[in-house]
């Protein structure tokens, strides 16, 4: 598909340590790309009653500023409630307030140092029979925090 060979482009580029500028068509390219279905998505996830898959949607399409998009008309107003039936954000997804900086980002997207960034690990609450986080460890020296 375009988004695959989209990405597959951009790992190749950033581990050849092509300059910022060179990407900056398929950044945006492949921005759009994501965008084209996410409105149907968060409708979907709300006529489903499925909030968490919503509130998913919605924090992805403020991430990309969807809003500025035709196709954004959900986001333009920056209110969840209104999409959800009601529903609050903080009712349907936990959101863990923080930022990417230099010293923890993991370097370029789909970098291999990307891929391995042992910062943001989400778990999930309960772990499901037979599933465990061995060998998942916070990084030297960023105590029980560590992980998201």
């Amino acid at each position: 598909t375009l988004t695959v060979d989209l990405r597959a482009a951009i790992v190749a580029a950033r581990a050849g340590f092509l300059p910022d500028e060179c990407l900056d068509d398929a950044y945006a390219r492949l921005r759009k790309r994501k965008l084209e279905f996410l409105p149907n998505h968060l409708r979907a996830a709300v006529a489903k009653g499925d909030f968490a898959s919503a509130a998913a949607f919605w924090l992805r399409g403020v991430a990309l500023d969807i809003s500025l998009e035709l196709n954004g008309s959900d986001w333009k107003d920056g209110e969840f409630e209104k999409v959800s039936r009601g529903k609050a954000l903080e009712t349907c997804a936990m959101v863990v307030p923080g930022q990417f900086t230099p010293e923890r980002f993991g370097g370029p997207f789909g970098t291999p140092t990307w891929r391995q960034n042992p910062y943001y690990i989400l778990r999930r609450k309960v772990m499901p029979p037979g599933m465990s986080v061995a060998g998942l460890a916070s990084p030297a020296g960023a105590g029980a925090e560590g992980g998201a």
